[in-house]
């Protein structure tokens, strides 16, 4: 496995996990992956991007719902 591999694995990995709900942004911690993915290669890293901004949009939208239902 290559080293362009590795990270994105470890990218989509954080990303799957937001998405189903088994950690949060903050514990996926793909930051640092996605700057050395971004070194290798640029045009996967913006894919990815976008992919993980959308579901941390997801993420934020299911977080507000909760906190509103817990208000009512």
């Amino acid at each position: 496995m290559t080293q362009e591999e590795h990270y994105v694995k470890y990218i989509e990995c954080g990303i799957r996990a937001i998405k189903l709900g088994t950690k949060n942004p903050q514990e996926a911690n793909v930051g640092k992956y996605f700057e050395k993915l971004r070194e290798v290669n640029d045009g996967l890293c913006d894919d990815l991007m976008e992919r993980y901004k959308q579901v941390v949009d997801d993420y934020k939208k299911r977080e507000n719902q909760k906190l509103f239902k817990k208000t009512w």
